[in-house]
């Protein structure tokens, strides 16, 4: 099971950008889907942000594309 969540919005760019660097990185991770079944006001008390994408890992949050690249060059 992936430590990693990525919360993404659907038919959003930035969002479907992050799918590809973290997939095409070998990163596993789970998304979810903000916006459906109240996973917004989870994603708001667990990281009081409610801006995607977003990656939570084990030992950090990232919030947007360019932390999301920067979390995956530091990896390499």
């Amino acid at each position: 099971m992936s430590k990693n969540v990525l919360y993404i919005m659907q038919r959003d760019n930035r969002s479907q950008e992050a799918i590809r660097i973290l997939t095409s990185s070998n990163i596993q991770f789970t998304p979810i889907t903000v916006g459906l079944d109240g996973v917004g006001k989870f994603m708001w008390r667990d990281t009081r942000s409610r801006d995607v994408p977003l990656l939570l890992t084990a030992s950090n949050i990232y919030r947007g594309l360019e932390e999301i690249s920067q979390f995956v060059y530091n990896r390499s």
